[in-house]
């Protein structure tokens, strides 16, 4: 089915889709469940965040059984995908949430940083009716708050900072290990198999004045889940995402320097190209594995 749906203000943000519902902030930061038959909408909450004069535009919506997710700068909103109320709300005057939490369990992980120097970062886990379990601050971070998705596997739950992944234990917080790999990208991580891959940083190419219109020369790294210790590292890819991991290959999208788009298929044993698909950079894709394919969704 298609439908057009037309809100009063421009959607901001990357929707959600759970239970025949879809749910997107837009830019006077109203939360909107439509129904995904119809497009109909089902409710929507206002949260009065000022975006005009704040400038922090909602972070992606995490959709559950029971919860609705939402990070807008220095606020945290979980609402209920029943009738849109909301259940419980965080605020972080210090600085601001940063990336997408992560759902699992009855509990919700968030970050925060703080806006003074040295940069803090911290995570904090939630039960469903906003409760505080724990807390753990990242070492000052020497100015940067990148932060890699959160990710989890085996009662670890992953978090990466600047140049340092960290393994916590999901039940109280704890620091599990943590292994300094070099800048790291704030992008996508994936656990699959007991692995972590996670996406480096690396030198534009060309002259400054060149630069800006440059992909990132970056590398690929593996990570053994239940130390930290380096499996394998595909260097000189160009801005790569690692997106998704399915039967045993690694899922990559990345950009070249002519501007065209690629999905990689790498072996996640030993990152062995084993295809790739090309698409045109105006037109970006995302690819999601479930079972024995992949979807390449445009969007």
């Amino acid at each position: 089915w298609q439908t057009r749906v037309t809100l009063p203000k421009n959607i901001l943000g990357k929707l959600a889709v759970d239970n025949q519902t879809i749910y997107v902030a837009s830019d006077e930061i109203n939360i909107y469940a439509l129904n995904a038959n119809n497009g109909k909408q089902r409710w929507v909450y206002p949260t009065h965040y000022d975006y005009a004069n704040r400038g922090y535009a909602p972070g992606p919506i995490v959709a559950v059984k029971d919860a609705i997710y939402i990070n807008v700068g220095d606020m945290f909103y979980t609402l209920s995908p029943v009738n849109g109320h909301l259940l419980w709300q965080q605020s972080d005057p210090t600085g601001g949430f940063l990336v997408t939490p992560l759902a699992l369990n009855n509990v919700v992980y968030i970050t925060t940083w703080s806006e003074a120097m040295p940069v803090i970062a911290k995570i904090d886990a939630y039960n469903t009716g906003g409760k505080l379990l724990w807390s753990s601050i990242i070492k000052p971070s020497t100015g940067s708050s990148n932060f890699t998705t959160l990710t989890m596997g085996r009662g670890l739950l992953y978090a990466s900072s600047w140049k340092t992944v960290y393994a916590f234990n999901s039940a109280n917080g704890k620091v599990v290990w943590h292994h300094s790999v070099g800048p790291i990208s704030n992008q996508k991580s994936v656990y699959a198999h007991d692995t972590l891959y996670l996406t480096l940083q690396g030198p534009y190419q060309g002259t400054p004045s060149q630069s800006s219109n440059k992909p990132n020369i970056s590398s690929i790294i593996a990570l053994d889940g239940s130390n930290g210790s380096l499996i394998w590292e595909k260097k000189n890819m160009n801005s790569p995402t690692v997106q998704t991991a399915v039967n045993g290959i690694l899922y990559v999208e990345l950009q070249d320097d002519k501007g065209n788009g690629h999905i990689y298929a790498l072996c996640m044993t030993n990152h062995a190209t084993l295809w790739s698909y090309t698409h045109p950079i105006a037109n970006p894709t995302k690819p999601q594995g479930t079972g024995n394919s992949l979807t390449v969704i445009p969007w």
